[in-house]
């Protein structure tokens, strides 16, 4: 790869991962009190879920998240512990079968002190 396009993408990962994990730090909190389905996404979405049902942000922290673990892959970066990945395994959980799981209330705290201390 080239040096100059290499630089353009971890410039677009910088910005991308700086607009996620704001975005993040203004939603989860509203999240952990409401319960609002900012898990949900138009890939992780539980059966008998309506698509207008998930908040716009849901789907638009979704884009960036897997924009940022496309940009990581692309520059061979790590993914593990990032706010992405993070976020995303968050999406995975929220909408799995597992009775067990996680709602979004407790989503949302566990992630909120996730992020603050990375």
């Amino acid at each position: 790869m080239k040096e100059q396009h290499r630089d353009q993408l971890v410039a677009r990962l910088s910005d991308s991962e700086a607009r996620l994990r704001a975005m993040l730090e203004n939603v989860l909190p509203r999240t952990a009190r409401t319960g609002e389905l900012v898990f949900f996404n138009s890939r992780n979405l539980p059966e008998g879920y309506s698509p207008n049902l998930v908040p716009v942000e849901a789907e638009e922290m979704f884009g960036l998240a897997s924009e940022c673990a496309e940009l990581r892959e692309q520059l061979n970066e790590p993914l593990m512990g990032t706010v992405a990945q993070l976020y995303l395994s968050a999406c995975r959980e929220a909408s799995s079968q597992n009775e067990h799981r996680r709602g979004p209330r407790q989503l949302s705290t566990w992630l909120l002190a996730e992020i603050e201390q990375s």
